[in-house]
C-alpha cells in the first residue's frame, strides 16, 4: 500500500464519523432554533387570547413580534453554527496533522494553522454561491416572509389568530412539521450539514498549505452509495493543486472530502526510490488507485445505475456515456444540454 492509498482509506472511515457528527450538530441546532419557535408561537397565541378578531393595528403588533423573535432566531443560529464549525475545524486540522505525522514513513516537522486563520478562512470563503453570514441572512429572510405572509394571508381570509397559528406552528397529531416553519428547518439542517463540510475542508486546505513541502495536491473522495449526486461521481478521484480548484461542498448536503498527495521521495529531494521491505506503507508519489465512483457505479446492477442517474441518463450511460459526460462547470447538465452536446460531437 502506497501512503496516498492508506491516506484515501482513513478518509473514507473519517468522512462516515463526521457525518454522524453532522447530523449530532443539526438536532442540537434545531432544538435551539425550536425554542425560539415555541417563543413565537406563544407570543402569537398571547395575542390571540387577548382578542381573536383582527384589526390593522393589532396585525402591525403581531408583525412587529415577528421581526424581533426573528432577529432572535437568527442570533441563536448563527451563534450555535458558528461555534460547531469552530469546534470542528481545529479539530479537523489537528487530526489531519496527526494524521500526516503518522501516516508518512519519516520523520517530518508537521506545521498547522491557527484555529482563528481557519475560521477567518471559512467564514470569508464562499460555498454554494455566498457566504456563511448570507446563508444565515437569506434562511431567516425567508422564514419571516413566509410567517408575516401567513399573518397577511389570515386577515385577508377572515381567519382568526389562534387558526393563523395552527397553519404557522403546524399540528400535534403530525408533530407540527405540517407547519410553515418546518420548512426553514430543512433549510436549516442543510445548512448546518454543508456548513461544517465547508468547515472541515477549508481545515484541510490550510493544514495541507502549511505543510506544502509535502503535501503536493488535494484529491477528491466521494461516498460510494446511490445518495451521492452525479457531480460528486465526476469528481471522485480527481487532483487539484493544494492552493485551487474546486473543493466540497459542491452543493447542499455534500458529504464528499478530499486527502493529501504526498511528494515522492524524489519530489521530497531524498535520493531514494523506496524503503527497504517491513516498512508500513511505500512513498512513490502516486494519488490513490482504489476505486473511484465511476468503477463503483459500473459494477452496479441495472436498478441501481438507474436510481443513481435517472432513467434518461441511465439508457445513455448504457449506450456508452460516460458519467464525466453529464456534468459541466461544476453543475449537472440537462437531458436537453446533454443531448445537444452529444449531437454536435458526432
Amino acid at each position: 500500500m502506497t501512503v496516498n492509498e492508506d491516506f484515501r482509506d482513513q478518509a473514507i472511515s473519517h468522512a462516515h464519523y463526521l457525518e454522524r457528527l453532522k447530523t449530532g450538530e443539526v438536532r442540537k441546532i434545531i432544538a435551539l432554533v425550536n425554542e425560539v419557535d415555541k417563543e413565537l408561537a406563544e407570543k402569537l397565541a398571547a395575542r390571540g387570547a387577548e382578542d381573536e378578531t383582527f384589526t390593522k393595528a393589532r396585525l402591525e403588533a403581531l408583525l412587529k413580534d415577528v421581526r424581533v423573535i426573528n432577529a432572535e432566531a437568527a442570533a441563536v443560529l448563527e451563534k450555535g453554527l458558528r461555534g460547531s464549525m469552530q469546534d470542528l475545524a481545529t479539530y479537523e486540522s489537528d487530526f489531519q496533522a496527526r494524521r500526516l505525522a503518522k501516516t508518512v514513513p519519516i520523520v517530518w516537522n508537521i506545521s498547522q494553522p491557527s484555529p482563528d486563520q481557519i475560521m477567518t478562512a471559512a467564514l470569508n470563503r464562499p460555498f454554494e454561491n455566498a457566504l456563511f453570514a448570507d446563508h444565515i441572512r437569506d434562511i431567516l429572510k425567508g422564514r419571516r416572509k413566509r410567517v408575516e405572509g401567513a399573518l397577511r394571508m389570515g386577515q385577508v381570509e377572515g381567519q382568526t389568530i389562534p387558526q393563523i397559528v395552527r397553519r404557522i406552528k403546524g399540528t400535534k397529531a403530525a408533530n407540527y412539521k405540517d407547519g410553515l416553519l418546518e420548512g426553514s428547518r430543512r433549510e436549516i439542517e442543510s445548512l448546518v450539514r454543508t456548513s461544517l463540510n465547508h468547515a472541515s475542508t477549508v481545515s484541510r486546505e490550510r493544514t495541507y498549505k502549511a505543510n506544502s513541502d509535502l503535501v503536493k495536491e488535494v484529491q477528491w473522495v466521494s461516498t460510494l452509495d446511490t445518495a451521492t449526486t452525479i457531480i460528486c461521481a465526476d469528481l471522485d478521484g480527481k487532483t487539484f493543486p493544494i492552493d485551487s480548484g474546486q473543493r466540497p461542498p459542491a452543493h447542499w448536503g455534500c458529504r464528499s472530502t478530499t486527502v493529501p498527495v504526498v511528494k515522492s521521495w524524489r519530489e521530497l529531494g531524498i535520493d531514494l526510490d523506496e524503503l527497504p521491505p517491513g516498512t508500513r506503507a511505500s512513498m512513490d508519489g502516486q494519488v490513490s488507485e482504489k476505486e473511484t465512483y465511476a468503477a463503483w457505479l459500473k459494477k452496479q446492477d441495472a436498478g441501481r445505475q438507474r436510481e443513481v442517474l435517472g432513467a434518461k441518463r441511465y439508457e445513455m450511460y448504457k449506450a456508452g456515456t460516460p458519467i464525466d459526460r453529464f456534468v459541466r462547470d461544476g453543475r449537472v447538465l440537462t437531458i436537453d444540454e446533454l443531448q445537444r452536446r452529444e449531437t454536435d460531437a458526432v
